[in-house]
């Protein structure tokens, strides 16, 4: 059965000394025309990060700051604040492109934990980009892949099904 009403999304943002980039990752999430939330976990920025998030006041943010182990540790400490049925990770110098989680929110229903799409690698400083495409989803590549695009979209409660994958369930 698919389910009809509109699922509340967690973007979570790991951030540490982002501001120069964290703007345009807010923008391209908080224009998503979706149900979500943005949850930033800061590893105790030193760069005007925390200023720069409040001067926004937009209350689709959540801003966590504190000492933490790394990224992944960042990431596992935003799961642990988001409130949304869905995970998606941004990396804060990250942007989704517009209508990416639209496209998303069509293709969930009870039966689905994972989405996952293609990705836009930009190069800011050699002025290109190029697509990096999805492969077949084999669980086992997903979860012990070197690389993966942050297209990755979780169900919350697929933690508990999949716990190596890390995220606080």
């Amino acid at each position: 059965m698919i389910t009809t009403a509109r699922p509340l999304i967690s973007v979570v943002v790991p951030s540490l000394n982002s501001s120069e980039f964290l703007p345009n990752a807010l923008r391209s999430a908080l224009g998503q025309g979706v149900e979500l939330e943005v949850v930033i976990q800061d590893g105790g920025s030193t760069d005007g990060t925390h200023h720069m998030v409040a001067a926004l006041q937009e209350p689709r943010i959540r801003f966590f700051s504190g000492q933490d182990s790394g990224q992944a540790d960042a990431i596992n400490r935003a799961v642990a604040h988001a409130r949304g049925d869905w995970m998606v990770w941004l990396n804060a110098d990250d942007v989704l492109v517009d209508g990416a989680l639209q496209s998303v929110t069509t293709a969930l229903d009870d039966c689905v934990d994972f989405v996952y799409g293609d990705a836009l690698l930009l190069v800011r400083e050699e002025k290109r980009s190029a697509t990096v495409p999805r492969t077949t989803f084999r669980l086992p590549r997903i979860l012990s892949a070197t690389w993966v695009c942050d297209l990755l979209r979780q169900r919350r409660d697929s933690a508990t099904v999949v716990p190596g994958l890390g995220w606080a369930g």
